[in-house]
């Protein structure tokens, strides 16, 4: 994982630290057989270091792949056009206005409920929650008024645990 492999490098990063300073100490006389040797050990440590540092950026470079890869295919196959986010856009109007005419709208009917927190841990609301600026600003509300139906229905339906 990612979070290993920067602690590794941390500790290649330390040893780098400490070989190098233990070859400044011995800078004195640049041939005798002790700097010789610390001069081997630094440059051992410091190619470790070097190895895990390329590590990390390539654990990283890989899973940022990957999630750029799931997020392509996920809106390849069902990407959101305008007029579908319109069409969320004035539902949740819909659902804000009937919960404020009957506080207990939400609770009283599961299959809006199902379609919220289906919407909630939906791919596609999460890729555009990262690509905000690529929609327009009339749409940047979907997470914040799905979090609001979600919290309402959770005080209204204390026992259901599943939001």
């Amino acid at each position: 994982s990612i979070e290993m492999k920067k602690k590794i490098l941390s500790a290649k990063q330390q040893e780098e630290a400490k070989s190098k300073k233990a070859l400044q100490s011995k800078a004195g006389d640049k041939k005798s057989s002790d700097y010789q040797a610390a001069l081997k050990v630094h440059q051992g440590v410091r190619d470790a270091y070097e190895r895990a540092q390329k590590e990390v950026e390539d654990a990283k470079s890989s899973y940022e792949r990957q999630i750029s890869t799931a997020f392509q295919q996920d809106s390849k196959q069902r990407p959101m056009t305008t007029s579908a986010l319109e069409l969320q856009t004035q539902g949740f109007r819909l659902v804000e206005v009937l919960t404020k005419l009957d506080p207990q709208y939400l609770s009283q009917h599961n299959d809006v409920v199902r379609a919220m927190r289906w919407l909630w841990r939906s791919r596609g609301r999460h890729y555009r929650l990262l690509h905000e600026e690529e929609m327009p600003p009339r749409y940047h509300n979907e997470s914040l008024l799905l979090s609001r139906f979600l919290v309402s229905y959770s005080q209204a339906c204390p026992e259901d645990t599943d939001v």
